[in-house]
């Protein structure tokens, strides 16, 4: 599922909900042109309160320009002040693909 106009309703949502093999996954999507990708520390705490509500795994995606989307849990993310951080380096060597994600989804179900 994917929510139209993130960010445009009151409560918290991700942008898309996926799952498989009964496994929830709350997904924040985020696309940069820069060296680094900065999330508002508020964005990451709204989508770990929604995860937890829909008893959800929390994914940021991210996807610097030309380059595959990849996939991050929030706590593998640097903190930098109010904001979270990935750079274009740490996204090749700490991010994963969604195929990635959900092999090692099943290896724990």
């Amino acid at each position: 599922m994917r929510a139209a106009g993130s960010g445009s309703i009151c409560w918290p949502e991700p942008d898309l909900i996926a799952g498989k093999n009964k496994k929830i996954f709350a997904i924040e999507c985020k696309t940069s042109g820069d060296e680094a990708k900065y999330i508002e520390k508020r964005e990451v705490e709204e989508l770990i309160h929604f995860s937890k509500l829909m008893e959800a795994e929390p994914l940021l995606a991210i996807r610097f320009n030309n380059r595959k989307w990849k996939f991050l849990k929030p706590e593998e993310m640097t903190e930098k002040g109010k904001s979270f951080m990935v750079t274009k380096e740490e996204i090749e060597t700490k991010g994963r693909t969604f195929e990635e994600i959900i092999k090692e989804d099943n290896k724990i179900i």
